[in-house]
This record gives C-alpha cells, structure tokens and sequence, in this order.
C-alpha cells in the first residue's frame, strides 16, 4: 500500500551475517479485503539454489474486516552461502498465506544474503571484507556490474533485456 514502510508486499533485511549463519527477517503486509474478520497463517520458507529448505516459519494474524496488518518473522540460516559480486548466491524465500488451512497467496521472492557497509574513507564492505573494485549499472546475473566488466561491454538500454 502506498505511504507505508514495506507496504503491499514482502520486505526482507539482514542481521548477524556471517559465514557461519545469518539471521534473515521477513516484514509481510497483509490486507483483509473481505466483509468479516479473519485469521490467516503467513508461513515463509527459505530455499537454497537446488531447492533444498533451508529454514522455514509459521505465524498467525488476526485481522477486523477491511484491516491491514503486518506480520514479522525470523529465519536463521547456519552456513549460509553468502552473495557477493564475484559469487552471486541466491535463495528463493517463499511466503505462503493462508485462510482456513486452504492457501489464498503466495509469492516467491529472490534473495541475496550479504551484508553492505560504507565505512567512510575505508570504502564498501561487503560481507565484512573490504571491496576494492568499483561498481557500476545492473546487469544479471549478481543485479551490477563491476568496473572492470563493464569497460568491455556495449552500451545498452536500462532494463532491456538480451536479444530482445
């Protein structure tokens, strides 16, 4: 919903991170469009690339008829593959609502577990280690682009996609 922090969808942020384990938190907006009162089931579960599980969670929320609400949950993840530029690892996070035990909504979500810091004078961190190169424009698969990549690529169209 307009005006709202992490309104009308699903926020995702991180904390602890390290190669050792990572604490990922879910912010879900949730909206009863229906004339009654209800209560839903928001279950999130986190996927590695081969589809694995990773962590899952379930949390209720009761909302009044024509009401909002959010619901916030916490994964750990031990030994997480961490993104950085030079190895864009990616989790799929799933968030299933559901209504009387019957699935009404579902998302899938890609996510990049890293930490970024700027430390003034010292640079980027990424991860808790220092990133020297510079960055520039997003390209997948890692969503930027690296200095020394794209000195040698064409110009093209933000958002465009290849061979299109």
């Amino acid at each position: 919903e307009a005006g709202q922090v992490a309104g009308g969808g699903v926020f995702v942020s991180y904390e602890d991170v390290s190669d050792q384990k990572a604490r990922v938190n879910v912010k879900t907006h949730i909206v009863n469009d229906r004339e009654s009162g209800c209560r839903v089931v928001v279950e999130s579960t986190l996927l590695d690339a081969v589809g694995k599980q990773v962590a899952s969670t379930r949390k209720s929320l009761s909302l009044s008829a024509g009401s909002d609400g959010h619901v916030m949950q916490q994964l750990t993840v031990r030994n997480p593959s961490l993104w950085h530029p030079d190895t864009p690892n990616l989790y799929r996070l799933r968030t299933s609502v559901y209504l009387n035990g019957k699935l009404c909504d579902a998302v899938v979500s890609r996510i990049g577990i890293r930490s970024i810091e700027f430390r003034g004078a010292d640079g980027l961190y990424i991860n808790g280690k220092p990133f020297g190169d510079k960055l520039m424009g997003g390209k997948p698969p890692s969503g930027l682009c690296l200095y020394r990549e794209c000195r040698t690529q064409q110009p093209a169209l933000a958002g465009r996609e290849e061979n299109a």
